[in-house]
């Protein structure tokens, strides 16, 4: 993957790229989860950043006083809220894409912020960086597979066309 960028550019793009390119190789590899972890978590990682980069882009290139207002909104929230304030109506609650970009980010940062895992009953089965004593990694290969990889790269790639499209003109 060509990494670079240009100045005057969206990080978007190469996030993406490297999303894509992560959650194929999560996919293609066999055999153990263990082999496909790291390309999931890398491919969940980069899908969430370039949502993030996305929205700040669009919004510094179009409303800046709009994106000052709200920098310290979560990126779920700035998402949602630059796609209501482009449309010039407000968000509709219970938006199937909006919900994916919550658990994208939601899992991002289980990721990023490691502290486990849910455990199915609202809670995280794991609450310290994982290792073979506790099984803990177990649980987290099961967790991030190459499939929720590529389903939070589709969801990555549906939201950032949801931004370009509110935000031409």
């Amino acid at each position: 993957m060509d990494a670079s960028v240009v100045i005057g550019t969206t990080l978007a793009d190469p996030l993406m790229a490297q999303a894509r390119e992560s959650r194929d190789l999560a996919l293609k590899l066999a055999g153990d989860l263990s082999l496909k972890l790291k390309p999931s978590i890398v491919a969940i990682a980069c899908a969430a950043m370039a949502v993030e980069a996305e929205v700040n882009w669009q919004a510094d290139r179009h409303d800046r006083t709009w994106l000052d207002a709200n920098k310290m909104r979560s990126a779920p929230e700035k998402w949602r809220e630059w796609i209501a304030h482009r449309n010039g109506t407000p968000y509709v609650a219970g938006s199937g894409l909006g919900q994916r970009v919550v658990n994208l980010f939601g899992d991002r940062d289980l990721v990023v912020h490691f502290r486990g895992v849910p455990d199915g009953k609202g809670g995280l089965a794991i609450h310290q960086p994982p290792d073979a004593s506790n099984s803990g990694i177990t649980r987290v290969r099961a967790y991030f597979t190459p499939e929720r990889a590529h389903m939070h790269v589709t969801t990555a790639e549906e939201a950032i066309a949801a931004l370009l499209l509110v935000s031409r003109g």
